[in-house]
């Protein structure tokens, strides 16, 4: 293959072609700013079909993420499979000197390219954006940290009654402006 295995020669897409890419690395695709503290594992298929309005790309990218609970807080480990459909079409994007531009649906699903290849790391990098958490949780019934004693809800160490209101609680706060007046 060439230098760059994220460069696939457009003559050689034709009716149907499948590339297949393992071991990248979040530096390869300038994932390293993500706010997740390990990304890897990841691995991606992508099915390249000429079509009249250009070549369509179905990106399958699978990753692994480490991140951190919103709730309780836990570190914890996640494998994900994320698809997008993309259309490469040939040609300058007529929107690129624009700082305004009116976007259809369907021009957020088009990626221009010129030259002999196709690029597929803006789409890989894509999949994986798009399909990374914006609050992250560990499980969908995890129970969050207690208001009283500030430890995992359910866990040992809390043995606070649930009908307490913590901290935050309307009888808290109040007794504290007290204090705070006194």
């Amino acid at each position: 293959m060439r230098e760059d295995r994220f460069l696939v020669r457009v003559d050689e897409v034709g009716a149907g072609m499948t590339v297949n890419l393992r071991d990248i690395g979040t530096g390869e695709l300038s994932l390293e700013r993500l706010e997740t503290e390990k990304l890897n594992d990841i691995s991606v298929e992508v099915v390249l079909k000429t079509t009249a309005t250009g070549i369509t790309a179905n990106f399958a990218v699978t990753f692994e993420a480490a991140y951190d609970c919103v709730r309780c807080l836990e570190p914890f480990v996640r494998k994900t499979v994320s698809e997008l459909l993309l259309v490469y079409t040939e040609g300058r994007d007529p929107l690129w000197r624009q700082d305004r531009a009116k976007l259809e649906v369907q021009d957020t699903e088009r990626i221009s390219y010129t030259g002999p290849y196709l690029d597929l790391k803006p789409g890989i990098r894509e999949a994986i954006i798009l399909a990374m958490p914006i609050a992250a949780v560990c499980a969908g019934d995890c129970p969050g940290l207690c208001p009283v004693c500030g430890r995992k809800k359910g866990s040992s160490n809390c043995q606070c009654r649930s009908s307490a209101g913590g901290i935050f609680s309307p009888n808290r706060i109040g007794a504290r402006k007290r204090q705070a007046g006194s």
